[in-house]
C-alpha cells in the first residue's frame, strides 16, 4: 500500500511540474508580445517576416528579427528603411512600463538586436552596379552588402558600405 501511495505521489507531482514548466515565463510572453506588434506593423507596410527570436533567458537580453522587401535599394534608401525600423522596435520596447523590469539592460539599444533586411538577389552584369541585397548591424556597425558572383568565393556577398549606427541615426534625423 505505501509503495502505491508513494508511485502516486511521484506522478502526481510530475504531472503538475510538466504544466508548471511548460508555462511561458512573463518576460519570454511579453518579449514575444513586443515582436509580435513590430512584426504586425511591418506586414502591415509590405515586409515579409524571415526569422524571429531572442534570448530571454531570465531577462530580456537580445531580441531577434529579419524582415525580407521585394525592392532594390540604394544605400541611402536602405539605410532609411533599416534605421527607422530598427528605431520603431527599441521605442515600443522602451516606453513599454511592464517590459522595462525584464530588461537585462535599460534602454534597450542597438547592442540588444540582431536586426536584418534582405532584398531580392538580382540578376548583375560584371560592370553594373549591383543593388543592396541585406542589411545587418554588427558591433554596432551597420554593414550593406551585394551580391556579387564575380567574387570568385562560395559566399557572394560582398561589404559596399559601413558606418556607425549613431552617424546612419544622425542621417535619418537630419532628413
Amino acid at each position: 500500500m505505501n509503495i502505491i501511495i508513494i508511485v502516486l505521489i511521484i506522478v502526481l507531482s510530475s504531472c503538475s511540474a510538466e504544466s508548471n514548466s511548460t508555462r511561458k515565463p512573463i518576460h519570454c510572453k511579453l518579449g514575444a508580445d513586443l515582436l509580435r506588434d513590430h512584426i504586425d506593423d511591418m506586414e502591415k507596410k509590405g515586409y515579409q517576416l524571415e526569422m524571429s527570436g531572442g534570448g530571454m533567458c531570465g531577462n530580456i537580453k537580445l531580441l531577434s528579427i529579419g524582415f525580407y522587401l521585394n525592392n532594390s535599394p540604394t544605400v541611402a534608401e536602405a539605410r532609411m528603411i533599416y534605421v527607422k525600423s530598427v528605431e520603431s522596435l527599441l521605442n515600443s520596447v522602451n516606453k513599454n512600463p511592464d517590459v522595462r523590469k525584464y530588461l537585462d539592460s535599460f534602454p534597450f539599444s542597438t547592442k540588444n538586436l540582431q536586426y536584418t533586411f534582405s532584398f531580392p538577389f538580382l540578376e548583375v552584369q560584371k560592370y553594373q552596379d549591383f543593388p543592396i541585397v541585406y542589411v545587418s548591424l554588427i558591433d554596432g556597425r551597420i554593414l550593406y552588402r551585394v551580391n556579387d558572383p564575380f567574387t570568385g568565393s562560395p559566399n557572394p556577398l560582398r561589404t559596399v558600405y559601413e558606418e556607425s549606427y549613431e552617424d546612419a541615426l544622425r542621417i535619418v534625423n537630419a532628413e
